[in-house]
């Protein structure tokens, strides 16, 4: 209250709360039946499997707080604008009510069918003549093929530049890996580098880097990997090969990369600490 006797308010906004897999859990608990545990590891399926499949995150899920992506909000307005019907709740709710009267036989399953086709064709029409395409945003190049501007575009493995002349012109932009070697290490199989590779899926592992001749891959352990004195020394038998170390179920040894020509080779010795005595 103000000296002149005025009232004045303040409005104090706050964001939305985001879902988190609980509140979602306790809305649909009733209806389905899903055990909690149970119900949160399909929601994280779910999103896991749309992101590797296609390519698009709709949903991201951090420490349990479910949150809309760009792409996912992109996509939830163009349904709602071209499909409200279908994205309306009651309808949801009506259509369950339908689906329990089918299996009770109240209710025939060609005719829901069919009245759902009927209003969901004249919908996707609409959505296919007047929905506007996205456009792709432009690197500033242009294609090396065709002249027209390069783009870039959305894959299930990731971001990619292309020319924005698909179908007529199929350029792609090749990315220059950098390469990492592993250093003090070589192919326990055939002597080359070692470098650090990347999956499909996205994780990290070490490879040879006389891929596809060798096909030596280990994955990465966390535990520092164990250096030996002699790897990459000349064989002081063939003097043509180097020296890798490997291992059998009778231990670690040096062998030569020249084998079967030549088949040298010579134990290692690990040198045990001694505990501290009291």
């Amino acid at each position: 209250k103000e000296e002149d006797g005025t009232i004045q308010t303040r409005l104090f906004l706050r964001e939305t709360p985001r879902y988190v897999a609980g509140s979602r859990f306790k809305y649909i608990v009733d209806s389905i039946p899903f055990t909690y545990d149970n119900l949160v590891k399909a929601i994280n399926d779910a999103i896991d499997k749309e992101a590797k499949e296609t390519g698009n995150k709709y949903i991201t899920s951090t420490k349990g707080v479910l949150s809309a992506t760009d792409q996912g909000e992109l996509t939830v307005d163009k349904l709602v604008s071209y499909f409200p019907t279908f994205m309306d709740y009651a309808y949801t709710a009506s259509m369950e009510n339908k689906l329990d009267e089918v299996v009770s036989g109240d209710q025939s399953r060609v005719n829901l069918l069919s009245d759902f086709y009927k209003k969901f064709i004249d919908l996707l029409d609409n959505a296919y003549k007047n929905m506007e395409k996205i456009k792709y945003e432009e690197t500033g190049e242009t294609c090396p093929k065709c002249g027209k501007p390069l783009v870039i575009k959305k894959s299930r493995y990731g971001e990619f530049i292309a020319c924005s002349g698909y179908p007529e012109c199929d350029y792609i932009k090749k990315e220059v890996k950098e390469v990492r070697y592993v250093e003090g290490r070589v192919c326990p199989e055939c002597g080359s580098k070692l470098i650090y590779r990347k999956s499909k899926r996205g994780e990290d592992f070490i490879g040879c880097s006389a891929f596809p001749k060798c096909h030596y891959v280990e994955g990465l352990a966390k535990k520092e990997p164990v250096h030996y004195e002699k790897e990459g020394q000349v064989c002081p038998k063939c003097g043509k090969g180097h020296l890798v170390a490997k291992s059998s179920r009778y231990g670690t040894f040096y062998a030569c990369s020249n084998y079967p020509e030549c088949k040298y080779t010579e134990k290692i010795f690990v040198k045990k600490a001694k505990k501290n005595e009291n």
